[in-house]
């Protein structure tokens, strides 16, 4: 029993120094980040366009993220091997994580097919796309993202009492087969439309456009590059939740730990990696930070001065 402790108390201060070192500094990144997003476009009458309207909602959905959904994913891999709490099979404090998940991974593909219909149809994208169907667009992918989540609470949950403590075993068989056939497909959709607007625009530079017609195609194609960079970081960092999915099958999952931990930390980067590039791609988020930026030295000289 002394030596189980003893093991017990090492794996938990190295999970803890770990914790530290990456989880925290990632989630103030994510936090900060995302609130700068939302502050830009809601103070720029420019950025007040559909695209940035599901910009800035895949950025609160990341920022709630950051709030709510990583600190319990950080909380059960900290109390996971307790002494008091044994959670290798409680997946309840992870299902908000999930369902902001799926929830951003919609986001993705309506901010996809957005682009996708601006370049393909440029003269009908404000038939077919407005303001209200884009708000409708973005309740569904709530609607996706809750109805995610509750498939890890079927068919089957078990409470279990440890002292103070208790947990939720839950199924992970229907979510584990729902992600993989819904990121599958959605893969495929993207593709498909990501191979249309780059035919799309091959196509325009060949044809004579007016100097206006050029400037504003390039400014829409810049928003659809944007989204493809997006959506390749996210597939990205989604790789290793892939790669830990696969080997689960075979290997038990208290072997594959530090893979877990490697796979959200990975997941978790790609929901602070998209300040930076709409900062990168566009000018007035680069403007803002800039200032952002300058304010801050500015703050810190007068302190000294002091």
């Amino acid at each position: 029993m002394e030596s189980y402790s003893n093991s017990s108390f090492g794996y938990n201060k190295t999970v803890l120094i770990f914790v530290l070192a990456v989880y925290i500094p990632m989630d103030i990144i994510i936090i900060v980040g995302n609130t700068f997003v939302l502050v830009v476009i809601r103070r720029t009458p420019s950025l007040h366009e559909l695209q940035f309207t599901l910009l800035a909602s895949l950025a609160f959905v990341d920022l709630l993220s950051g709030l709510i959904g990583l600190p319990l994913s950080i909380w059960g891999n900290i109390t996971r091997q307790s002494m008091r709490l044994v959670v290798d099979d409680c997946e309840l404090q992870y299902i908000p994580g999930k369902i902001f998940f799926a929830t951003s991974y919609t986001h993705l593909l309506i901010i996809t097919t957005d682009r996708y219909i601006a370049i393909t149809k440029p003269l009908h994208y404000h038939k077919i796309l407005t303001r209200t169907r884009i708000r409708i667009y973005i309740a569904l992918s709530w609607m996706f993202g809750c109805m995610f989540g509750v498939l890890y609470l079927f068919p089957e949950i078990k409470r279990r009492d440890m002292d103070t403590f208790f947990c939720f075993q839950t199924s992970k068989t229907i979510g584990t087969i729902a992600i993989i056939v819904a990121v599958s497909l959605g893969i495929i959709m993207m593709i498909f439309m990501y191979t249309c607007i780059f035919i799309e625009a091959r196509k325009h530079h060949r044809k004579h456009r007016t100097s206006v017609e050029k400037s504003q195609f390039k400014r829409t194609f810049k928003g659809a590059k944007t989204a493809l960079i997006v959506v390749g970081f996210f597939m990205m960092y989604y790789l290793p939740n892939v790669i830990r999915i696969l080997l689960s099958i075979k290997i038990p999952r208290n072997e594959l730990f530090w893979l877990e931990w490697i796979a959200e930390m990975c997941t978790v980067s790609s929901m602070a990696i998209n300040p930076l590039i709409y900062v990168c791609r566009y000018k007035r988020f680069a403007q803002a930070f800039h200032k952002l930026c300058h304010s801050s030295v500015q703050t810190g000289s007068l302190s000294e001065e002091k």
